[in-house]
């Protein structure tokens, strides 16, 4: 049996945890391979999702109790001899699963990246971050043995040039047998929010946070409604800025026009009844949900700090944030007319497929070259 440590899961959960879990599954599923999973939270909301792939490791926070963290760590790999340790990271500012990892001889040692930007807080957090951000990216090559990133500038961004020729880009996959066109679940969903057949719906599935841009999405949304008043912006998430989000939406007088469901489990139904798929980020790894709203068969628009490798249809539109809201508002009903065809193709000529992706990482967590 393979044994794999996974670290780097937290609330809210997002892009990064939704990508682990996708992952485990056809690979504990092909192969004899036994998930460890380290969790910080202590009411972690996908803890049930999480206990079927593997075995669940609650330890201490660092900010929490120092002396009890490194026990309870120390304790993980005194126990269990690994074949590999998987951290996936938004940021290095804490490097310390690799550094034991090293310490308890731990053959593959995996650094993942999933952003190409750093966020933070407030501007004293910003300081914190940053300094030991950097620090750690120097010390970075004498721990890790892997340097995997969801994109070549997620690669770039978190990992010293140094060990560029180690980098391997590890696409965020899609199960083309969960994400594909379905027009009965796209009558039934609509159904269901109460959306007639013929309004244009605009979607965005994230964690509501500052890197996704959303209070960007609700200005836009404001010049859509102007030019098409039955449009319907369909919020999929949850996060902090929830709550300032349905606030401002309030003060705009759009709240009638938009339909924050919280989290979904299947968010491939709600993709299905979208016309378009919207991501106005600031920063972002790559935008899975934007492969995965394609292979929906639904056209984006991003923003231009998007990776250009996000557009497995050719229909895809990159707009920048410094353009004028009408710009974006009348690309986004314009793409709303458009069609992709073959989804299921785009997204298997690119490389998205997941059990391809799953073929490339058994292969590193073995010790095999890809």
């Amino acid at each position: 049996m393979i044994k794999v440590l996974v670290s780097g899961l937290k609330e809210p959960v997002g892009g990064l945890e939704k990508v682990v879990f996708e992952y485990a599954k056809p690979l504990i599923k092909k192969y004899d391979i036994h998930f460890d999973f380290i969790i910080f939270n202590k009411n972690f909301s996908k803890e049930q999702e999480l206990s079927r792939l593997g075995t669940i490791f609650h330890v201490t926070s660092r900010k929490d109790n120092l002396k009890k963290y490194k026990e309870e760590l120390e304790d993980i790999f005194r126990k269990t001899s690994y074949d590999a340790v998987w951290g996936n990271y938004t940021g290095l500012t804490n490097i310390d699963l690799l550094v034991l990892a090293k310490k308890h001889n731990v053959p593959v040692r995996i650094a993942h990246s999933h952003v190409s930007a750093l966020s933070w807080g407030s501007h004293v957090m910003e300081y914190i971050v940053k300094l030991l951000h950097y620090y750690n990216k120097k010390r970075l090559p004498k721990f890790a043995t892997h340097y995997w990133g969801c994109s070549e500038s997620a690669c770039s961004f978190m990992f010293p040039s140094k060990v560029k020729n180690n980098f391997t880009v590890i696409k965020n996959a899609v199960d083309l047998n969960i994400f594909h066109p379905d027009k009965h679940k796209r009558n039934t969903v609509r159904e269901e929010l109460g959306i007639f057949s013929s309004a244009p719906i605009i979607g965005h599935v994230a964690r509501m946070c500052k890197e996704k841009n959303q209070f960007f999405l609700l200005s836009v949304f404001a010049e859509i409604i102007k030019l098409c008043p039955d449009a319907v912006l369909l919020f999929i998430g949850d996060g902090e800025l929830k709550d300032q989000l349905i606030e401002q939406a309030h003060l705009l007088k759009i709240e009638n026009s938009i339909i924050f469901t919280g989290y979904k489990s299947n968010v491939a139904d709600y993709l299905c009844a979208m016309d378009v798929f919207v991501l106005p980020s600031i920063s972002e790894g790559l935008g899975l949900c934007a492969i995965e709203a394609q292979a929906s068969g639904v056209p984006c628009v991003v923003s231009d700090v998007v990776p250009s490798v996000v557009d497995i249809s050719e229909t895809t539109e990159f707009l920048s944030l410094n353009s004028e809201k009408t710009l974006w508002a009348e690309t986004i009903l314009f793409s709303c007319k458009k069609n992709i065809n073959e989804p299921a193709e785009c997204v298997s000529k690119n490389g998205y497929e997941i059990n391809v992706q799953a073929e490339k990482i058994i292969k590193i967590f073995t010790g095999d070259k890809v």
